[in-house]
């Protein structure tokens, strides 16, 4: 399990959004410091979701004694209503950046492909710069 400071957790998920802002055609799972983990010791496990927000937040609810509700310990702002059916990330612009990807581009037009590249590109921008919830 990560152990990372609010700060630090903010800080590795701005460098891996961004990292795939610049690389839109990349899965999470593909951020080099997650393949480098065995021989740096960079992150010797990759966080829950493979989200350094998500392991954060489970953290908290873990030490607070309710693991199942680990979304409502999201420190980030991802501007949706309270009022939601699953994950809060998912109801935003995270859910939109999964529906962009396209695991084999021969499948859609060039064009099509590089529209969503383009998409996932945005919408990384803007997870990598959301703002930290309002204590």
């Amino acid at each position: 399990m990560l152990k990372l400071t609010l700060e630090e957790t903010i800080a590795a998920h701005r460098e891996m959004w961004n990292w795939l802002a610049e690389n839109p055609a990349a899965k999470k799972e593909e951020y080099p410091p997650f393949k480098e983990s065995h021989t740096k010791g960079l992150y010797a496990e990759i966080p829950l979701h493979v989200c350094f927000i998500c392991e954060y937040a489970a953290q908290q609810a873990k030490e607070l004694l309710r693991p199942d509700y680990y979304c409502d310990y999201c420190p980030l702002d991802w501007d949706v209503f309270k009022n939601i059916t699953s994950y809060m990330c998912e109801e935003s612009f995270y859910g939109e950046w999964q529906e962009n990807h396209t695991f084999d581009p021969c499948a859609i037009s060039p064009a099509v492909y590089k529209t969503r590249l383009q998409i996932r590109k945005q919408l990384a921008e803007t997870i990598a710069g959301l703002p930290k919830k309002k204590e």
